[in-house]
């Protein structure tokens, strides 16, 4: 019988397991101070670090602020005391239950919470692609073949000004807002889900909400943010059929509205793949797996297919035949001097003619293309890759994969990260939206792994505070604010309001010789 207050996995030998292992206890000064130094390095060299320097941009205590909890929250007595504060915490009984009425409005209320911070906390400094697609919707232009679903959303909302009496910003604004509600309703579902205890659901829906790809959700004027509210709700019906819950329609229905909204939902295809093969044993006739096959296939190009109808009977069918043209041109590379990067070269750097001036791409695993990738990583979730890899090892070394749902997530993460590996950031700094999603599966993959890796409870709420910690100061916080504020300092590429050519040629591209 454990006593009262004590958890099941803290209990070794009659007591109460209360140490830490010496290499996790120091690992957050390790990690910290070099967090620290790329931070020192990144304002000499705000070009080449960008993502760690966000202190630099914010006037006031702010950037002191944050660096002083970002090293309070690095020291191992204090980590050690707020893990026994929230073992306390977690080890209270709650019988906090609310029916009826009264959790609809509970639920109502919540929702209305989460809208109103991030409208409150929005981005008022647009940037990157913003311009580009309200210029493509003043021609218009309903979609395009990257984005079908989620410019049209943006040409959806230039209609509706004459109609609500609204800015085209203001409109977009709310819809990305609202996608934001989504997207955290579908993590605290997910969270519930794929955990037990109250704990480990509370780390772990703070631990997927609070990185920097949250930013998409503070009227980012970009269509991630719809993009990764969808893949949020694929996961969450997606494990709800691995658990026998939920028929394969869901999952396959979320990815095709994902796929709808841009199209590099393809690298999850794989994950839609996996599902019916782990399913596959259940099955004991052909005919059941092709009815299956079928379904899943139909719901997943259901979306696409009918908004493709929907915009030939509205007129648009000549954007149709350019949407095509388009898809071959990403697939096989540009036909002119005009048309952009897509694809990383493979095999060496690509001359190219961009506004007037000729410039080289840099090429696959290159220095810059480590560069942006370290910066990427660093600036929408970091610790989520770095945590996920570390930890896999771990686990495949004590054989631990053996989980239908971990392995979904898994072959998810690497699919995407494969995704950013060979996609073009055009835009350098600003691109930093382009890999959200892979973000967003690295975390929830190294959520996963350490909330179920360690035996004891202590330990894996010691590494969660301090990984939701360095998350928060050191990336996500300044971050929103950086995009929130209608002045910053100018201490490197997120100062600027605007993209100019000659910042790109000097970020990603070089001018060639």
């Amino acid at each position: 019988m454990i006593p009262a207050g004590m958890h099941s996995s803290d209990k070794i030998d009659g007591t109460r397991e209360r140490e830490i292992p010496v290499a996790l206890y120091w690992l957050p000064v390790v990690v910290s101070s070099a967090a620290f130094t790329a931070y020192f390095l990144a304002r000499r060299s705000p070009g080449l670090f960008w993502a760690f320097n966000l202190w630099d941009y914010l006037y006031g205590p702010l950037p002191y602020l944050f660096a002083a909890c970002a090293a309070v929250f690095s020291l191992p007595p204090f980590l050690k005391y707020m893990t026994r504060c929230f073992e306390r915490f977690a080890d209270r009984p709650f019988n906090f239950k609310v029916k009826g009425t009264a959790l609809l409005v509970l639920r109502a209320v919540v929702i209305i919470c989460i809208f109103l911070i991030l409208w409150t906390f929005r981005e008022v400094r647009y940037t990157g692609d913003a311009d580009f697609l309200k210029t493509l919707v003043s021609y218009g232009k309903p979609f395009r073949i990257q984005e079908a679903g989620g410019l049209f959303l943006f040409f959806a909302a230039a209609v509706s000004e004459k109609y609500l009496g609204l800015n085209f910003e203001t409109i977009l604004d709310a819809m990305i807002c609202g996608s934001g509600v989504i997207f955290f309703v579908c993590l605290y579902k997910l969270a519930c889900l794929l955990f037990e205890s109250t704990w480990q659901r509370l780390l772990a829906f703070v631990l997927l909400a609070v990185p920097g790809y949250s930013r998409l959700f503070f009227g980012h004027m970009e269509v991630y943010g719809f993009h990764l509210a969808a893949c949020s709700a694929y996961f969450y019906f997606a494990i709800l059929y691995l658990k026998r819950r939920r028929r394969i329609f869901l999952p396959a229905l979320c990815f095709g509205v994902a796929l709808w909204l841009h199209l590099s939902t393809l690298f999850l295809a794989p994950s839609l793949v996996y599902l019916i093969v782990e399913r596959r044993h259940e099955i004991r006739q052909s005919r059941e797996m092709i009815r299956l096959v079928a379904s899943c296939s139909f719901f997943a190009l259901l979306p696409a297919l009918s908004f493709l109808l929907a915009m030939e009977v509205s007129g648009y069918w000549n954007y149709i035949g350019q949407a095509f043209v388009d898809l071959t041109q990403i697939l096989f590379g540009g036909r002119n001097q005009a048309d952009l990067p897509v694809i990383i070269p493979f095999f060496g750097p690509r001359t190219y003619v961009y506004n007037g001036s000729q410039a080289t791409q840099y090429h696959f695993l290159s220095k810059d293309h480590m560069l942006f990738l370290l910066n990427s990583n660093f600036i929408l979730a970091p610790a989520g890759l770095l945590t996920a890899a570390v930890l896999l090892v771990a686990s495949i070394k004590k054989n631990k994969l053996s989980s239908p749902i971990l392995r979904f997530i898994l072959v998810t993460s690497v699919f995407m990260t494969a995704y950013s590996l060979v996609l073009y950031p055009f835009f350098w700094a600003y691109d930093w939206d382009l890999f959200s999603v892979t973000a967003f599966c690295n975390t929830l993959l190294a959520t996963h792994l350490l909330l179920h890796y360690f035996e004891r409870r202590r330990v894996a709420v010691y590494l969660a505070i301090y990984l939701l910690s360095f998350s928060l100061f050191f990336s996500s916080l300044p971050f929103i604010l950086v995009g929130s504020m209608k002045e910053v300092k100018e201490a490197g590429p997120f100062s600027l309001p605007r993209v100019p050519s000659d910042v790109l040629l000097k970020g990603t591209l070089r001018k060639a010789p």
